[in-house]
Order: C-alpha cells, then structure tokens, then sequence
C-alpha cells in the first residue's frame, strides 16, 4: 500500500478557519466553532443491548476536549485543501463527504497548523499522538459521549426516531443537507445521527478487541448518515470502513484537547 508522505512545511491560509477556531460553552448553540465537553473523569456506559456491534461497556473519560458543533463543511475543507470532493455539490454548507480517513486525518494536520497548534498525524503511517493540542477524530468514547449529550437512551433526544433531529432515509430525499439545519443535542452539536457517517480515530472491530489505534487497518464510523433506515440509527450505532476508502454517505468532525 502506498502513503503519500504530505510537506506541511507550506503555508496554509487561515481564512476559512478563523471562525472555526472559536470555542463557546454547551448549552449555546450558535451553529458555528466547537463546543467544550467537560469529561475527565466521567463514566458512562457506550453502546446499546441487542444492537449488532455495540455490546454495552462502562467507558472512563481521561480529558475535557473541544468538538466541532456541526460536521466539516465542504467550504471549510475546501478552504485548506484546495479541493470539494463531494458528490453532493450545490450549497458549500452541506457537509464534505467522499473523503476517506487519511484525507480526514490531514484536513486535521492542515487546521492544527493554520491556527498554530501541533499536528496530531504522523503522514508516514498515519499513527495519531493524542497527547499533541491539535485537531484530529474524535475516539469513539469521545463521540458517543458527546453524541449522547448526557442521555442513555437510544438517542440523544429519546428512544423514537424524530426528523427534528436527523436528516435519515424517511426525510433525507437522497441527499446531504446543510449542516446544523435542524436541532442540536444537549450539547448544542447538530447532525450527530445521520446526515453524514463520521470517521473516528479508532480501529473498528466488531466486538472492540482491543488493537492499537494507530494500526491503519478498519476505522470506525458513527453516527450514521441520509441513507440510514430508523432501525439502524442511534447513539451507539456502528460501523468500519476501509481509511483510504470513500463514499457520499461519510464525512467527518474533529476534536482537539481543552
């Protein structure tokens, strides 16, 4: 398999990431920057009885982090990378998507380094050090605690599906919408179940054996996307996906440490 090792040395513009850099507390949704979730420390049980893949298990949280409010823009991705590589074109607004994991990973790398911050990625393999104060994907724990927004039900705003909340098969007309239209979780993070999959940093397995996430082999997606049925969706609801691989349901959010 062939990497190619990306020059982060060139100057990125910052134009497209000043607003995006900006953190506001949950419980004010505005649409815009990150939300800062105050985890360290705080339990809480990931997954869901008799979903496929999604075995409960009691997660500790070791860092409060910094969550994009809304998933990443095609104006935003195409601000630092040059490029829109979404098969749903129309409105800069909706989501990117039909990007794979690497290109998500260095959308991250160009962002940490436009606002001045260490890149997480290490392009020869794509290893992340989570440790680094720049953006990156969120882990799953990360996502399905934030996805939650505090709730254990099936999803954040309850156990029935509700169009309020989510662009899914029943509303989505086969098609990507523009992010943050509809209403946010407690959070104040909008498009968490569906719209578009989002990558996370994990390596997927089915029943989460442990593996070392910086191994590139299958990485998890969440959230679900347009094309989900409603038995599919909810917070716990899983996927894997191939990292160099692509498809018009999968886009992305980054997280940073706070």
């Amino acid at each position: 398999m062939r990497i190619t090792v990306v020059d982060y040395t060139k100057s990125v513009s910052l134009l497209i990431v000043i607003g995006c850099a900006l953190l506001v507390s949950c419980g004010k949704p505005d649409r815009h920057g990150m939300a800062v979730i105050k985890a360290a420390g705080k339990k809480f049980v990931m997954g869901q009885s008799g979903l496929a893949n999604a075995a409960p298990v009691e997660i500790t949280l070791d860092r409060d982090y910094a969550i994009d409010r809304t998933e990443v823009t095609q104006a935003m991705f195409k601000g630092l990378m040059g490029n829109n590589p979404s098969f749903f074109k129309g409105d800069s607004t909706r989501p990117v998507e039909n990007v794979s994991f690497i290109e998500a990973a260095e959308f991250c790398n160009r962002r940490s380094i436009a606002e001045g911050l260490s890149p997480c990625y290490l392009p020869a393999n794509w290893s992340c050090d989570r440790a680094k104060n720049g953006y990156r994907l969120p882990t799953e724990a990360e996502w399905e605690f934030a996805c939650r927004g505090g709730a254990q039900t099936r999803f954040p705003w309850g156990n029935a599906i509700n169009g309020k909340y989510c662009w899914y098969l029943d509303n989505g007309g086969k098609t990507t919408h523009v992010a943050g239209a509809l209403n946010p979780n407690s959070f104040g993070l909008y498009d968490m179940i569906g719209n578009v999959w989002e990558w996370c940093d994990d390596r997927y397995s089915p029943n989460r054996a442990p593996a070392k996430y910086w191994q590139l082999g299958p990485k998890t997606l969440r959230g679900g996307s347009w094309s989900s049925s409603a038995q599919s969706l909810g917070s716990a609801a899983r996927d894997g996906g191939d990292p160099q691989g692509k498809s018009n349901g999968v886009g992305f959010r980054c997280v940073k440490n706070f």
